[in-house]
């Protein structure tokens, strides 16, 4: 977490410092900057794992998710700018999508993303429980309670509000490859419809085996 974190910071200030040049220029620099940001945030958001188990439980929802819907949302704005601009262009129709215009719309994401986060850490109250181990100490080197050693797990009432926040990153990566494959034959100056396309797509896969992994882990997952 520490060294992406880094890696992120140092982007930041090429991003910054060659702000002017053509090629950073074409690509929205204040949205690239949001981007860079939200890559920074999802890793630090490592940090959730370790520390206090209730607040741990509180905050690795929120770390976990939160990060990921600003990423998606400013990955969505750039191919949404790109895609309405040329389209307006194929309709002969000059309008401009401004910088502050884009930026409060991908607020609007992240902003509903947040509530149903809220809601979330108030209905569901998660909380660490204190849960038998797995693995059990050998019986010959232990007695009573020390062969079934206790460790702290999350738990939720029920998890159905969580969901919500999965289904609103399933909108926006879906949405998001419609309009990059709509974009997809504009000139890779003006466009990176391809690439967001490719980082959503790898996002959703990576998303998918995580939660295949962890229904198959169940309570043997930390």
């Amino acid at each position: 977490g520490s060294l992406g974190a880094l890696i992120c910071l140092v982007v930041m200030v090429v991003i910054i410092v060659k702000r002017e040049s053509a090629l950073i220029r074409a690509s929205q620099v204040k949205i690239s900057c949001g981007f860079v940001a939200s890559a920074f945030l999802a890793n630090i958001s490592t940090f959730t794992y370790v520390g206090n188990p209730e607040i741990k439980c509180r905050v690795q929802f929120w770390g976990a998710i939160l990060p990921s819907t600003m990423l998606l949302a400013f990955m969505f704005g750039k191919v949404y700018r790109t895609y309405l601009v040329f389209m307006w262009a194929k309709k002969f129709k000059r309008k401009k999508l401004t910088d502050c215009n884009l930026l409060v719309r991908i607020s609007m994401v992240i902003l509903l993303q947040a509530v149903i986060l809220t809601v979330w850490t108030i209905v569901e109250d998660p909380r660490a429980e204190m849960k038998t181990m797995v693995d059990s100490v050998d019986s010959r080197y232990c007695s009573g309670d020390a062969c079934s050693p206790t460790e702290p797990k999350c738990t939720q009432n029920h998890g159905i509000v969580g969901v919500f926040s999965y289904l609103l990153l399933a909108v926006i990566v879906v949405i998001g490859c419609v309009l990059s494959f709509q974009s997809r034959a504009l000139p890779n100056c003006f466009s990176e419809a391809k690439y967001i396309m490719f980082a959503m797509y790898n996002f959703a896969l990576n998303a998918i085996i995580i939660m295949v992994v962890v229904l198959a882990g169940g309570d043997d997952l930390p």
